[in-house]
C-alpha cells in the first residue's frame, strides 16, 4: 500500500472514530435530559465541540442538532433568552447547510 493511501486510510479511520465518540456523547446528552436538563446541556455542549473537532467546523449538521437540543433544554428550564439563542444558532446552521429544503425550516 502506498504511503499516501495508508495516510488517507488512517485519517479516515480517525475521523470515523471521532464522529462515533461524538455521537455517543450526543446520545448520553439525550439520555441525561430524562434526569437533569442542566447536566444534559453540559453533555450536549461537549458533543457539540466533539463534532466540531471531528469534522473541523462546528457549523455542521450534528452540531446544529446539539444546539437545538440545548435550546430545548433551556426552554424546559423556562430560560427563554438562552433557549432562543441556541435554537436560532441551530436554525442558522440548518439554513446554511440546506437552504429552505430542511423540514424544520
Amino acid at each position: 500500500m502506498h504511503s499516501n493511501s495508508r495516510k488517507n486510510l488512517n485519517q479516515s479511520m480517525r475521523l470515523e472514530s471521532s464522529i462515533k465518540i461524538a455521537k455517543l456523547q450526543f446520545i448520553k446528552g439525550l439520555w441525561t435530559s430524562k434526569f437533569s436538563w442542566e447536566k444534559s446541556i453540559e453533555e450536549m455542549m461537549e458533543a457539540y465541540h466533539l463534532f466540531g473537532e471531528a469534522v473541523g467546523d462546528e457549523k455542521n449538521y450534528y452540531g446544529a442538532n446539539c444546539l437545538m437540543e440545548i435550546g430545548q433544554n433551556y426552554l424546559r428550564k423556562r430560560d427563554i433568552d438562552s433557549s432562543t439563542q441556541y435554537l436560532n444558532s441551530g436554525v442558522e446552521i440548518y439554513e446554511k447547510l440546506f437552504g429552505d429544503a430542511h423540514p424544520i425550516l
